[in-house]
């Protein structure tokens, strides 16, 4: 009786409360693919997620574009949620999840002039600051998203990213020069001090922009470029 009374939404919030305890990175990208994931399921009972009813998800998600990508990380969320309730013992079985076939080979470039181009449409400074440091340094975003005044030191103009922050755990600094100097510059003069993050957005934490940075794509002309086309044009 008591696991007939369970929502997926409550699945879903047990699951970000993991996220949040273990001080997970991804937690933005998770909040990004579940909101689909609620949209779809709303109040459903967890019983009630059967494969038949993930399966009208999956043909949901295609009608409206989505990437078999998006659509299993998507499922790997709500695949999560209900294996941390049985761990919990709060559910006894997991649904069949069935993943999409993927084609994971990203070539996506940036030439220079058409980078410059989709800048100049970015009407968002911070989002400006933030996509430019990415095209000439190559971090990661979760890594970008976490540099904090304390690492930079004005002194030498260095900065230093932690290892407690870097994805591969190794830390390494970036000595300020020329254009990414003036980025850090520009940071400078938006820094408040209410907020510790070099790279903010009106003074909160970086989230999801795509819808940003895909309609400044779309004025340019190249719809279906990837904000992480930035890191591969980078390396």
């Amino acid at each position: 009786p008591r696991q007939e009374r369970i929502t997926v939404d409550e699945l879903l919030q047990s699951l970000e409360q993991d996220y949040v305890i273990h001080g997970r990175k991804s937690l933005p990208q998770l909040r990004s693919h579940l909101a689909h994931i609620r949209k779809f399921f709303a109040m459903d009972r967890a019983l009630a997620v059967t494969p038949d009813r993930l399966r009208r998800y999956i043909a949901s998600r295609q009608a409206e574009g989505a990437q078999p990508a998006t659509v299993n990380r998507e499922l790997e969320g709500l695949r999560r949620a209900f294996a941390l309730a049985v761990e919990a013992q709060v559910l006894s079985t997991i649904p069949v999840f069935t993943a999409l076939p993927e084609n994971n080979a990203r070539q996506g470039f940036f030439e220079r002039g058409d980078f410059q181009a989709v800048l100049d449409h970015l009407r968002d400074s911070d989002v400006k600051d933030f996509c430019d440091w990415f095209y000439r340094t190559g971090m990661r975003p979760g890594e970008i998203r976490a540099l904090t005044w304390d690492t930079l030191d004005r002194e030498t103009w260095t900065l230093r990213l932690h290892a407690r922050d870097a994805k591969t755990r190794r830390g390494r600094a970036i000595a300020l020069a020329g254009e990414v100097r003036a980025i850090i510059e520009r940071r400078v003069q938006a820094r408040r001090l209410d907020c510790a993050l070099i790279f903010h957005r009106g003074g909160k934490p970086f989230g999801d922009f795509r819808k940003v940075w895909n309609r400044a794509c779309r004025e340019v002309g190249i719809a279906g470029k990837l904000i992480y086309d930035l890191r591969r044009t980078a390396v």
